[in-house]
């Protein structure tokens, strides 16, 4: 654990809580002192306890599964970081969460309106206008059955961050 506290030297704190699970690193003689040098006063999750630190859990678990498993990771610390702000770059601002309804934190966050509320497409040309869609309920933009283009673009660069929008396509 000392080894990865001491890459968080020049960390500024805000006078926050540090929100942890039960994990024996979390538990040691180390990150208690890290935190007490610091003035922090460390907090653990409630095990079994819904939203505890679900959402925390989750960016990890998309982290994971979404990142690191994607790309083989630079050995360089310089590399690892550019790597780990890619990513929470693109989750912020372009990864729509189920559990926001559709929304990207950032959207959450900033108060913007969330794209996936703008007017849709239909490409049913016979689309009962009360048919079900899935939520949240928009309303369609135009005419139905236009036909649409996704447009497809990788954040930085990097094909595991892809940005996917719909374009209604030229006729």
């Amino acid at each position: 654990m000392n080894g990865v506290l001491s890459d968080f030297k020049s960390i500024e704190i805000s006078g926050d809580p540090v929100i942890a699970d039960q994990g024996k690193q979390f538990r040691c003689e180390s990150f208690k002192n890290w935190c007490g040098r610091r003035g922090i006063q460390p907090r653990f999750g409630a095990v079994g306890k819904k939203g505890s630190i679900s959402v925390f859990e989750r960016f990890i678990e998309s982290l994971k599964i979404e990142c690191i498993d994607e790309i083989l990771m630079p050995n360089r610390k310089r590399g690892v970081r550019l790597e780990l702000v890619l990513f929470s770059d693109w989750y912020n601002r372009h990864r729509p969460q189920f559990a926001l309804r559709g929304q990207t934190p950032g959207e959450v966050y900033d108060g913007m309106e969330p794209a996936n509320q703008h007017s849709l497409f239909e490409r049913r040309e016979r689309c009962p206008a009360g048919a079900s869609r899935a939520s949240p309920q928009i309303s369609v933009a135009g005419e139905h059955g236009v036909i649409i283009r996704l447009e497809f673009s990788y954040h930085s660069g990097r094909k595991h961050f892809p940005i996917v929008t719909s374009k209604r396509a030229a006729y």
